[in-house]
């Protein structure tokens, strides 16, 4: 399935599947690996970092900054069905959202939510206790 996704230039999803039997943390490694080794970098105009701003996106299975993965089923089946099938299997076999409870400030997306009651009665120096225990 790796070489699929190479030769129709998904390399997102090409490291997805380099090590189908690794640990879904070793496959999103593999990914973006994939991914930053092959994009098209943006012109740089000197700015002090490098690359600055969004990247040119060339495929329509990537990196998402919040949600690790950009999926869009629709767009990759035109260029291989097969290959949007494998992803979306992939895909499903993974549960992405988490439980009710702990899904507030932004289902996990980029937020959190600290605990004003602890930090008002214990002040936040407490949460540095809590981390050495």
């Amino acid at each position: 399935m790796q070489k699929k996704f190479e030769n129709i230039g998904e390399f997102y999803g090409a490291g997805l599947f380099e090590e189908p039997d690794a640990s879904l943390f070793v496959r999103y490694s593999r990914d973006l690996r994939r991914y930053l080794e092959n994009i098209t970098l943006p012109e740089y105009n000197g700015e002090p970092l490098y690359p600055c701003g969004k990247l040119i996106k060339e495929s329509y299975i990537g990196h998402n900054y919040s949600y690790t993965v950009e999926f869009t089923y629709k767009k990759l089946c035109e260029k291989d069905e097969i290959a949007a099938g494998a992803a979306r299997e992939l895909f499903a076999r993974y549960n992405f959202f988490p439980p009710v409870e702990h899904a507030i400030g932004g289902n996990m997306y980029t937020h959190s939510m600290p605990n004003f009651r602890r930090i008002a009665t214990e002040g936040l120096d407490s949460y540095q206790k809590r981390v050495e225990k």
